[in-house]
């Protein structure tokens, strides 16, 4: 048996694997970088495709060739708990701590990762010289895992945002938020669409419908030291990520379990049938281990507890999908 290595399902909330960007990869060009990107997205974002890195480079450079001289930047400078990490601005790696750096006035994002380490993430407003020391925080009870070369979802995260990120339209970053709910650069993105918004003097469009009855009720899991199967790095990162972004932007009740069994799983869902009203509406997000019997044609949730060799412990979609109907809400 091998187990889906990492699922995120959610009532009432679509997610994007990275099984669905299959796509033919190769080199983006557009006016502020080249970058590896999935054909589609290069051109959907308003780049140009190609299969070789120095046509990239060639076409980068042409479309820069009548680009205004450039200003002075600030300075800033990153410092770093680790060494031997990687340091990406804006979605575009820079090198390791310590850096010191040239850029524009203005937003920027910054991230500092290293393999086996929570990463750090921080949205900046560039105004004068800064300094700025990000600190990552080791990922108990695991190895640092292998480098591999396989395109995951905080790569096609970067890859987007860098696409996007000189855009002045405003449905570019909204389309990013479709594709990455709890992106990286999520917060940032929020921000320019207000201010695009603004500018061009249009109401800001909600991101959801002003549903003005009943209250908001989610339950948010995330696993990731598992007792009997693989270890996960980010899946409760992304738990809590989703959990902190319900609450303050669209005022979700929200009840997070983070490396939950089974017992307390099931619980929670029998709580909610307390507490939630046919009037009120529910989501519940899962971030972990999932397994799917193509002969039930079942598919199961594994919590902390759950063993490989055993199902007592595995919790199956049909399950969960009877004890929503219970609750009766929205």
């Amino acid at each position: 048996m091998k187990c889906i290595p990492y699922i995120c399902f959610a009532v009432l909330l679509l997610t994007v694997s990275p099984a669905n960007w299959a796509a033919e990869t190769g080199w983006c060009a557009t006016r502020n970088s080249v970058s590896e990107s999935a054909s589609y997205l290069c051109k959907y974002m308003g780049g140009k495709f190609f299969t070789s890195q120095d046509q990239a480079k060639a076409e980068h450079k042409r479309l820069n060739s009548a680009s205004d001289q450039p200003v002075k930047g600030i300075s800033l400078t990153i410092h770093s708990n680790v060494d031997d990490n990687n340091v990406y601005v804006d979605g575009v790696y820079r090198g390791s701590t310590r850096l010191v750096l040239e850029l524009s006035k203005g937003r920027h994002a910054i991230s500092i990762r290293k393999s086996g380490y929570e990463s750090f993430d921080k949205i900046i407003d560039l105004t004068d010289t800064l300094t700025i020391k990000g600190n990552l925080e080791k990922i108990v009870g695991q190895s640092a895992p292998k480098e591999t070369t396989k395109t995951t979802t905080a790569d096609l995260d970067l890859a987007f945002w860098q696409s996007i990120k000189d855009s002045y339209n405003p449905e570019m970053y909204e389309e990013y938020l479709r594709q990455f709910p709890s992106g990286t650069y999520a917060g940032l993105a929020r921000i320019t669409i207000k201010q695009l918004r603004k500018e061009s003097g249009k109401a800001e469009e909600p991101l959801v419908p002003d549903l003005n009855y009943g209250n908001y009720y989610a339950l948010v899991i995330g696993i990731n030291r598992y007792e009997h199967l693989k270890k996960l790095s980010t899946a409760v990162n992304d738990a809590k990520s989703v959990a902190s972004l319900l609450r303050s932007e669209y005022g979700f009740k929200v009840d997070l379990l983070t490396d939950a069994t089974r017992d307390a799983i099931v619980s929670a869902i029998s709580r909610l049938r307390k507490t939630v009203s046919p009037g009120d509406n529910l989501l519940i997000y899962y971030a972990g281990h999932g397994w799917l019997d193509k002969e039930m044609d079942e598919g199961f949730w594994l919590p902390i507890d759950a063993n490989e060799d055993d199902q007592v412990n595995w919790i199956a979609n049909d399950t969960i999908t009877r004890s929503v109907r219970a609750i009766k809400a929205k």
